[in-house]
């Protein structure tokens, strides 16, 4: 009779482990269907985003008529004195060209915020799109600082501004060659965008870190954005500019 018993509740607890499985595999094949949805939403979005030609120009432009005393190489602190010192037309004009940009990757960056996609399915998948935003990000970042630091924009495009570091940083992970290699865009003789080459060690590094936590957008990632803003007031200061000392980040402006 005990004996019975025995062999009745292995195949019982066999059975619960065969339906557990089956439950959780269900579980995992949903949750991937439904994290491949929501990409490919977050695709159509970065698919509409255009050439940076047009801004590569637009910089170009600005930055050549700009006289300031600040580093050559630090492209950053420059843009944002050209900015301040241009007609306010070409700011203008710049302007239209980045918020659509802008808009279209925070669409993005608000389904990486809330968790339904993964940065990093972009740069396995989509490595076309993965190149596109290091670019575009590159680019728009020193606007980007100008809105929030001198226009009072608030913290209208800090998500894309996350992004770039985040994209910049998952390089190691591209399947294409060509990303983690050098990756260069000099504008003027600033250099928006100077990447070094992804080096073995940090290839590999890169695949055991990133499969326990892959990067994207979190509340820790916005508090040091907020680092990040007072060091380049910090810099902007050293350039000459006076700003309050008590002005911080304010909400979201929509445009």
């Amino acid at each position: 009779m005990a004996e019975g018993l025995w062999l009745i509740n292995l195949v019982l607890a066999a059975a619960t482990v065969v339906m557990l499985r089956n439950v959780l595999s269900l579980r995992v094949r949903l949750s991937r269907q439904e994290r491949l949805r929501f990409l490919e939403e977050a695709v159509l979005y970065l698919d509409d985003l255009p050439s940076p030609d047009a801004m590569v120009d637009a910089w170009q432009t600005i930055l050549s008529r700009s006289v300031n005393a600040t580093r050559p190489d630090d492209a950053m602190i420059s843009a944002i004195y050209a900015l301040e010192h241009s007609y306010d037309a070409v700011v203008e004009a710049l302007r239209d060209a980045v918020k659509p940009q802008v808009n279209l990757i925070n669409k993005f960056g608000e389904l990486a915020d809330e968790g339904l996609v993964r940065p990093m399915d972009i740069v396995r998948l989509h490595p076309d799109i993965h190149i596109r935003l290091l670019k575009h990000l590159a680019i728009i970042a020193p606007f980007i600082w100008y809105e929030a630091i001198l226009s009072g924009r608030g913290r209208w495009g800090y998500r894309p501004l996350r992004l770039k570091a985040v994209f910049e940083n998952l390089r190691p992970a591209s399947p294409r060659e060509s990303i983690r290699s050098p990756l260069v865009l000099e504008v003027e003789g600033h250099f928006f965008l100077a990447l070094p080459s992804v080096t073995a060690l940090e290839r590999a590094w890169a695949y055991f870190r990133l499969s326990i936590r892959s990067p994207t957008i979190t509340v820790r990632s916005k508090v040091a954005q907020i680092a990040k803003r007072h060091a380049i007031e910090a810099q902007l200061r050293e350039a000459g500019f006076t700003l309050s000392r008590t002005a911080g980040p304010t909400g979201a402006v929509e445009w």
